[in-house]
């Protein structure tokens, strides 16, 4: 019977990831127990760990010199720098292997990464024209930048500055791809 393995920690509690990330992994085995273990993402192996077992070299081979040479129960964790991944959805999944060489692996998991800021947005534009105006009421609206495989937009900072020191300060107006400010 192949061992058993399974993954998790922050990189899969949902929600887009940015940064360092921890991912938790564990396996079982009732026979010779974990040799070592794997995680990879997109494919490419991200960490690799070797649990103590009690083996010899003979003749170019390891042998086991117990009858359960390695642990049957292991865990253990790591970090991801998702910064050295693009910005979308990536695959994780994680591998134990026992002593006697069968593999045991998790699904493939999913998690979204995020790193990088907008660009800034294009063609502000103000409702009216930018003539002198009696009231003190503005519209403003822009075209958001295209995210691609990035989280969506969800807010925007704005300011208004002007003669004798007038400044709003920076705000927030928040909601998903917001795209303009009236009533300023």
């Amino acid at each position: 019977q192949g061992p058993g393995a399974g993954i998790g920690g922050d990189i899969l509690a949902g929600g887009w990831r940015r940064g360092t990330q921890g991912v938790g992994f564990w396996g079982g085995d009732t026979g010779g127990g974990i040799r070592f273990s794997e995680t990879s993402v997109d494919g490419a192996r991200v960490n690799l760990t070797e649990y103590p077992c009690s083996k010899a070299l003979i003749g170019g081979t390891w042998k086991a010199t117990v009858m359960q040479p390695c642990l049957t129960g292991v865990s253990g964790g790591a970090a991801i720098d998702t910064t050295r991944y693009s910005d979308g959805l990536h695959s994780i999944h994680h591998c134990v292997t026992d002593f006697a060489g069968n593999v045991g692996c998790t699904g493939d998991g999913t998690f979204a990464i995020d790193n990088n800021a907008p660009a800034h947005p294009r063609n502000l534009a103000l409702a009216g024209g930018e003539a002198w105006r009696r009231i003190d009421d503005f519209d403003f609206s822009w075209a958001n930048p295209d995210q691609g495989p990035a989280s969506p937009i969800w807010g925007a900072f704005w300011r208004i500055t002007g003669p004798a020191g007038y400044d709003t300060g920076v705000q927030f107006a928040p909601g998903q791809n917001v795209a303009a400010l009236p009533d300023r």
